[in-house]
């Protein structure tokens, strides 16, 4: 128990799900709030207020004694993210004690530098993935007033202190994390002005599914040929973007598929017969998603075929040196035909389809990337929300580039010139997207070793990643060891959290993972692998 006597000052702070950041003051990993905590006998605690995170697998925890306890993730807004505890701020303040360290803290050169952030939800500046919900959650307007009114607490609390800075002026640029993003690099799998570029100058096209679903009635029909198809079965850029962005109620849908002869991808329909049913079972999984308002990416449709005239062959070759923009942009659907005919060469066989199921996972966005072998087809077929539900694909760790290399050229290909050309193409894309993040969140995803070793060998590419939360897995020995391996190559690393996984502390990779650790000169509160 704590000592009796007055109360520290205690700021509680809901963490974000959007960053394990807002605990790294929790931990005393940040250079600001050691010189908080070290600040005179009447320490400053912070702690985190969050409701553990948990899962249906995982056992229920009590939180105890907060100021003790370990700080988990909760699924809050940032409106409720930042609430100063009414209790502690009720402590007496205006003491020597009390007075002497805040403003030190407040007169320090950290705090001197700090300017007052824009209030703005963390998931608008980061590209961590959503609540396990699926369901993006932005600050509501009552999550926004307890923000105002906490602020406005810490106010009155530095004038109570004689302060010469308002303490929101310290406290909210430590609590804000500030993203490290390369924003022209990522506008292509952001924003719409690379798709609307390959639209307009005719290198790509999209169809529209009511289209597909309509030829597709038609007896013996299979995928048409991009050359032989009407104006009509494409959309126009302006009908389906304005400006840069998607039309309310529109998705894109990019379709990885395997080309069966090297003449024809589909000569016997089937692809068009799953592709066109399932544009009718997806179409109620959006509010006013209808076939007519869905545009499909498929390469033998949406690109020119063979012949083809110069004009075309130049367009081609534009199209296909930005392949991955439509696999790996952030608000695309991409649907896997993986189911093959009996004694074809597999899907995970062949480089082009590899390679589109590797580049869609480089955004860790729940549910955009659907196989449609999940389903059958027919009068008992799932549709709207149940169909995209079925045919949803686990999470899987984004793949280094040099791994992903190594792959496709155990792949079969039917131009052999394309691995090079889909490695540059993969190297852009994973580059661009892992140089944005400052935290993974891989909570909850059933990973273990395979997808651990996986994804250590992917780290030391996330220039700007200082948190690693992999709670509530299935990773051991040899995935900790993995890890061990790519933590000295990980400079910006802060935090790891192996909670709820399958370590047992004493084994070779536990013990080499806290080593590593050790030796990269990290905080040794910063590794959590109880």
């Amino acid at each position: 128990m704590d000592s009796p006597g007055p109360r520290p000052l205690t700021v509680g702070l809901h963490a974000s799900p959007t960053s394990m950041g807002w605990r790294n003051l929790a931990r005393g990993g940040s250079p600001l709030l050691s010189s908080m905590a070290e600040s005179g006998s009447q320490r400053i605690s912070l702690y985190s207020m969050g409701s553990i995170a948990r899962s249906p697998q995982s056992p229920t925890k009590k939180s105890g004694d907060l100021r003790r306890s370990r700080p988990m993730l909760s699924n809050t807004s940032f409106g409720d993210s930042f609430m100063a505890s009414s209790n502690s701020l009720s402590t007496p303040l205006n003491t020597p004690a009390r007075r002497a360290p805040l403003r030190r803290l407040i007169q320090s050169p950290v705090a001197r530098s700090a300017s007052t952030p824009s209030l703005v939800p963390a998931a608008a500046s980061s590209p961590s993935t959503p609540p396990t919900s699926g369901k993006q959650r932005s600050a509501s307007p009552a999550g926004m007033k307890r923000v105002v009114s906490s602020v406005g607490k810490l106010v009155a609390l530095g004038k109570a202190i004689g302060a010469e800075k308002p303490v929101a002026a310290v406290l909210l640029p430590a609590l804000i994390p500030s993203p490290a993003w390369r924003a022209a690099d990522l506008k292509p799998y952001t924003e719409g002005a690379a798709m609307r570029a390959l639209l307009q100058d005719g290198s790509a096209a999209l169809v529209k599914g009511s289209w597909l679903v309509e030829h597709s009635q038609n007896e013996g029909s299979r995928l048409p040929r991009r050359q032989d198809m009407p104006a009509e079965a494409f959309w126009d850029v302006d009908e389906l973007m304005v400006g840069e962005t998607v039309r309310l109620g529109h998705e894109i849908v990019a379709v990885s598929h395997c080309w069966l002869t090297p003449q024809h991808p589909d000569p016997d329909g089937q692809q068009l017969q799953s592709i066109s049913r399932f544009v009718g079972a997806f179409s109620d999984s959006r509010p006013g998603l209808l076939p007519s308002r869905v545009a499909l990416f498929v390469d033998w449709c949406s690109l020119p075929q063979e012949p083809r005239s110069a004009s075309e062959e130049a367009l081609f070759q534009q199209a296909i040196a930005r392949s991955e923009i439509w696999f790996a942009h952030k608000a695309s659907f991409v649907w896997q035909l993986t189911k093959m005919p009996d004694g074809a060469v597999p899907y995970h066989k062949r480089g082009w389809p590899v390679f589109e199921e590797a580049v869609c996972s480089l955004f860790p966005v729940s549910g955009q990337c659907l196989d449609l072998a999940s389903v059958q087809f027919g009068g008992d077929c799932p549709r709207g929300k149940d169909a995209a539900a079925a045919c949803a694909t686990p999470r899987r760790p984004p793949i280094a580039p040099k791994v992903l290399g190594a792959k496709l050229r155990g792949c079969t290909f039917s131009r052999p010139e394309d691995l090079e050309l889909l490695v540059a193409c993969y190297e852009n894309a994973f580059h661009a997207i892992a140089g944005s993040f400052e935290c993974l969140d891989c909570r909850c995803l059933g990973w273990g070793d395979t997808e651990a070793s996986t994804l250590s060998e992917a780290l030391p590419h996330f220039k700007n990643l200082r948190e690693l939360d992999l709670f509530n897995n299935e990773v051991g020995d040899f995935g900790a060891y993995a890890l061990a391996e790519a933590v000295p190559l990980c400079k910006a690393l802060q935090r790891v959290c192996l909670d709820e996984n399958e370590i047992e502390l004493g084994l070779e990779g536990p013990e080499r993972l806290r080593e590593a650790w050790q030796n990269a000169g990290k905080d040794p509160r910063g590794l959590w692998l109880a």
